[in-house]
């Protein structure tokens, strides 16, 4: 139950109607091979296995199953006065789990640079279904969060998935 909490904490903070705009011009996305896109209203029934919160994902306006992996991600833009930094947000995550005493359920909270771009990667594990979770730095012009969820069994495969789809991510630099 924390778990699904945390998760719609994370999703309502990139889907408030006030903050962002659904676009997608500058962002290039490679979807991995294998993937099937997800589309409602059958989504549910093609996941094959259930997930314990795997509705924030769906409801991502792209959402792929790759074998057993679910990826949903989505583009947004944050108006430059509620712009947070990746450390403000990474701070409240992990602020938030330490309410829930759930900080054991962290397995990785870092900002990283792939690509020229700043993320958040924020792992979780709970109840035997990981979460990953990517943010790309919302004080660029153009961003995006993702994540991937899967059970324990699938995590070499997962990593993989993961890391591929975080390098191919291409973001097209603005140019003055």
């Amino acid at each position: 139950m924390k778990i699904k909490i945390i998760s719609l904490i994370i999703f309502c903070y990139f889907s408030s109607k006030n903050t962002w705009a659904q676009i997608n011009p500058s962002i290039s996305i490679k979807i991995p091979s294998g993937s099937v896109k997800l589309l409602a209203p059958n989504a549910e029934k093609n996941l094959g296995q259930s997930f314990k919160s795997h509705a924030n994902i769906l409801s991502m306006k792209n959402a792929y199953k790759i074998n057993n992996i679910i990826l949903g991600f989505q583009d947004y833009i944050v108006k430059k006065e509620k712009a947070r930094t990746l450390t403000q947000i990474k701070k409240e995550l992990e602020g938030v789990m330490a309410e829930l005493g759930l900080q054991s359920n962290i397995i990785q909270s870092e900002i990283t640079t792939k690509n020229q771009t700043k993320y958040l990667i924020w792992k979780t594990l709970h109840d035997g279904e990981y979460t990953y979770t990517l943010i790309s730095d919302p004080q660029q012009a153009y961003s995006m969060i993702a994540k991937i969820m899967f059970k324990v069994a699938e995590k070499a495969e997962a990593d993989i998935v993961f890391e591929t789809f975080i390098n191919d991510i291409a973001f097209k630099r603005e140019v003055n």
